[in-house]
């Protein structure tokens, strides 16, 4: 988490993406699912993208995907990226 602006909807979407579930105290639902790590990639892409959405929708009701993608990183990490726009509650 960043040492300031943690409330704006960005960066609480990427928050919500950099922790695993059960990571965080009092939410424990929150973040992605730890069994999709050392599987194979095809397998892990379509199931991260997956509980990235719910993620975000459950968590972050004050964004509204538009897309979202994930790509391969150097060292063989998933990247999430979701394309969001911000929406009045």
């Amino acid at each position: 988490m960043k040492s300031i602006g943690n409330g704006d909807p960005q960066v609480c979407v990427q928050n919500i993406l950099n922790i695993t579930r059960g990571q965080a105290p009092y939410l424990r639902g929150m973040g992605l699912n730890g069994d999709l790590y050392d599987k194979p990639m095809e397998e892990v892409k379509p199931l991260a993208l997956a509980d990235a959405e719910e993620q975000i929708e459950t968590y972050e009701k004050r964004v509204q995907i538009l897309s979202i993608d994930a790509v391969e990183t150097k060292d063989h990490n998933l990247k999430i990226i979701p394309e969001i726009t911000i929406v009045e509650i």
